[in-house]
């Protein structure tokens, strides 16, 4: 099977096929659209993704963010394939558990629960089943890997499991990482108000985080709370007014300003490829609050890398608009 799109490859995959002079990493996925390009183009069977993910290097955040992408990009077929001729390889189970959550959520659709079918539900608890069940598989067999923990986390949301459950898997996903920045994240998400926390939990977990690991990629947590906690208003009340009275709260502006700072913004910050995801949530903030200096910096270092996901959250358009805001 294969793909067509668009694009120029300067990329060499070892043992997979040969472009040009450079070898391609897994991790590249995440900065160079030419390669994302080059292994669209390429004929894999689950035996060839296989050795091409043995051989790549990455960072525990790095491989949550490349097993996202090839869940995307990888027919589902043939990550069935590969998990069913190899059930007891952590990264097939993996992949499977990712693809079995992205099916789950296409089954049951963006809506409010109240707008979701019977049918769809079901589907939809079907399919997250079967990825718990991967995904424990997966850690069992990779224990030190704190990436099925991480995503492990949506699952329980997805199934409505109790938050003692989701905090359970945070723990075994910090336990293999302190700092690592997926299962926060998850974390983050599962305890928003619209997903039965609050907005007081939603910002002490942030905070908590930032306190213990100061001027780490943590700090994105604090744009995400305060982007959810601006757009709640919006999505929940139909009330515009309260999302441009946040955003105009002082102390607001400079409790992400001054994490931004110390972190992403930094000159000596260490960032992985994985951190690009962290600009663009720290980009869409700035947007919001009109911050065209920051916005500009981080656009400049976005480039062409976008990850349209983050700027959905406000509507089409927003990051022409804020790019244009930002003189990028």
């Amino acid at each position: 099977m294969g793909w067509i799109i668009a694009g120029i490859a300067v990329v060499v995959i070892v043992g997979l096929f040969v472009w040009h002079s450079r070898k391609l990493e897994a991790r590249d996925f995440l900065q160079d659209s030419e390669a994302l390009d080059l292994f669209r183009r390429s004929k894999l069977d689950f035996d060839a993704l296989r050795a091409f993910f043995a051989q790549a290097r990455h960072t525990a955040q790095e491989r949550y963010y490349f097993c996202d992408l090839l869940a995307r990009e990888v027919p589902k077929k043939v990550l069935s394939e590969w998990a069913k001729a190899h059930p007891d390889d952590a990264s097939a189970l993996l992949l499977w558990g990712r693809c079995c959550i992205t099916e789950a959520w296409k089954i049951r659709g963006t809506g409010v629960g109240s707008s979701v079918g019977d049918e769809a539900i079901e589907g939809f608890f079907a399919r997250l089943q079967e990825a718990e069940a991967a995904l424990r598989k997966a850690a069992e067999l990779a224990p030190q890997d704190p990436t099925p923990w991480a995503y492990l986390l949506i699952v329980t949301r997805g199934l409505n499991e109790d938050m003692a459950q989701a905090e359970s898997y945070v723990r075994e996903a910090l336990r293999r990482g302190s700092t690592f920045l997926p299962a926060y994240r998850q974390l983050l998400v599962r305890y928003t108000e619209k997903w039965g926390g609050s907005h007081d939990k939603m910002f002490g977990l942030a905070r908590a985080a930032n306190k213990k690991h100061p001027g780490t990629e943590l700090s994105v947590l604090l744009a995400d709370a305060h982007i959810e906690r601006a757009l709640y208003p919006v999505h929940f009340e139909n009330d515009r007014d309260a999302l441009d009275v946040y955003l105009q709260r002082d102390d607001v502006r400079e409790e992400v300003a001054r994490a931004y700072d110390a972190s992403l913004g930094a000159k000596d910050f260490q960032e992985n490829r994985a951190t690009l995801f962290s600009r663009h949530a720290f980009a869409l903030w700035f947007y919001l609050v009109d911050d065209k200096k920051r916005l500009r910096r981080e656009l400049l270092k976005i480039g062409p890398r976008i990850s349209k996901n983050t700027w959905q959250v406000v509507g089409p358009g927003t990051l022409a608009k804020a790019k244009a805001l930002a003189g990028v």
